[in-house]
């Protein structure tokens, strides 16, 4: 067979129904828990008294102007637009119009985190890609709730049987395997991972599950699963890509698992990292046919399709467009990355898959105190942090933007000063309403930053204090000491 045969064939060849829409299932049930997380996060970050000064994104930042936000919305906007999509996320799973459900999802998703694009983080990232993904891949051919309830258990076989065609999925693919392999080697050159020392801070800055537990002399055998974990990541790739039955395909398998198993276990990103070990169905398609088909009749044999459809020729659209966006990063590039990354910002597709690897500019672990002394009192109540402000990855990474922490939105000059002055006046104004009383109010965060140098604490670290005076529940004469 020719080469121009080959790379034709490759373009051109069916694959089972069956596998993608396990894959579907399993994310439409990530979305209910996804959106649900969403608005159980609407008084926080898309409220207008929230933490998250909507108006100064809206006026530096063009793009984020373009969605489905009427003026000054309400709570009940948000809450009718994330209930409707928690609801809807139950369709997806079903199989009923799935490519349809997938639009409304990812229009509620991108609608929603550009209005709170200041917080988006990588599992909104991981979210919006595969629902944009599931606009465009043939979904719905099996799994569905229409044709079990019309043939019941006989539906089995004829799943087990359907056939589809597989450019869509083999993009859908590389781009996994493209998140992998970028932000790999964007970590190969930062140096925090290529000493060692890059998972040791990532275990202490606020998204951690495990901060509490981190000691010093932990250091040594996390310098030995960073580079673990850093391999992984560069050769999960090659191995995922082999062909059907190859040992090291199955030993990319256990490594993917155990991979992102492991960050779960650690790291406040759960969303991103299921969605990825999910795609593991796909990637294994072949393998999980032959499984299931040693006990299902076959009636036929996997071909070839005899011409694209519109969907395949938008995936290699939309494949072209995000690959070229992500490597925005790369001198020489960005001039080209530009354009591909402003049609996809606008449609509400952020993608950046530079993923820790500003952990050598940037890690903090942070202690936070406060304090309350009641009007015409001088008793101090001690106050948790964790009471007036959300325990979560979006607070914190709305925390840091204030120690010029940046993912996606670089943010510099007058527009930092902006919001530097504008973040703990919003957080003050959160104290104060939760509070309920007049009275005085003292905040203490000591920030250590964390290098090989000071990984055990022992420079001095520094302390940003900051108090204010409640009156009705408005926060008054703010300052920092």
């Amino acid at each position: 067979m020719s080469k121009y045969n080959k790379i034709k064939s490759w373009f051109y060849t069916e694959t089972w129904a069956l596998p993608l829409d396990i894959f579907r299932v399993i994310f439409g049930f990530l979305c209910i828990f996804y959106f649900y997380s969403l608005y159980n996060d609407i008084a926080d970050f898309s409220s207008q008294n929230g933490l998250i000064n909507h108006e100064y994104f809206l006026k530096h930042w063009w793009f984020l102007k373009i969605n489905l936000i009427p003026p000054d919305p309400s709570d009940i906007y948000f809450k009718f637009i994330l209930g409707s999509a928690t609801v809807f996320s139950s369709l997806l799973l079903l199989g009923i119009y799935p490519r349809f459900i997938s639009f409304l999802l990812f229009l509620a998703a991108s609608t929603v985190q550009k209005w709170n694009f200041s917080v988006i983080y990588v599992d909104d990232v991981a979210m919006h890609l595969v629902l944009f993904w599931l606009i465009l891949l043939p979904s719905g051919n099996t799994l569905n709730i229409s044709e079990y309830i019309k043939n019941g258990s006989g539906s089995w076989k004829l799943w087990a049987n359907k056939k589809i065609p597989d450019i869509g999925i083999k993009l859908f693919l590389l781009n996994i395997c493209w998140i992998y392999f970028y932000a790999g080697m964007e970590k190969i050159f930062s140096e925090m991972w290529y000493t060692g020392f890059a998972l040791y801070p990532i275990l202490l800055i606020p998204i951690s599950r495990v901060s509490y537990y981190i000691k010093p002399e932990h250091l040594e055998i996390i310098r030995i699963a960073t580079y673990m974990s850093l391999f992984v990541e560069v050769i999960l790739p090659f191995l995922l890509l082999l062909r059907k039955g190859s040992r090291l395909k199955y030993l990319g398998l256990l490594l993917m698992v155990s991979f992102h198993l492991f960050i779960i276990s650690t790291l406040r990103i759960p969303f991103a990292n299921i969605a990825m070990m999910g795609s593991a169905l796909l990637f294994f398609r072949e393998e999980l046919m032959d499984y299931l088909h040693k006990n299902t009749a076959i009636f036929d044999t996997l071909g070839k399709v005899k011409k694209f459809n519109y969907s395949a020729i938008f995936a290699i659209i939309f494949f072209i467009l995000v690959i070229t966006s992500t490597t925005r990063h790369i001198p020489y590039v960005k001039v080209i990355a530009d354009i591909p990354t402003k049609v996809l910002w606008v449609a509400g597709v952020m993608q950046n898959y530079q993923l820790f690897d500003w952990i050598s500019r940037f890690n903090f672990k942070i202690e936070k105190e406060a304090y309350f002394i009641p009007a015409g009192n001088d008793s101090k109540i001690e106050l948790d942090p964790k009471n007036f402000l959300p325990d979560s990855v979006r607070y914190n990474l709305f925390q840091l933007r204030f120690y010029d922490v940046r993912w996606l939105l670089r943010i510099g000059g007058e527009k930092r000063r902006e919001l530097k002055l504008d973040i703990p006046k919003r957080i003050a104004a959160k104290y104060c309403r939760k509070i309920g009383e007049d009275g005085e109010v003292f905040l203490s965060t000591t920030i250590h930053r964390i290098t090989e140098l000071n990984f055990d604490f022992n420079r001095k670290p520094k302390v940003v204090r900051y108090k204010f005076n409640c009156v009705g529940g408005k926060a008054e004469k703010r300052m920092f000491y």
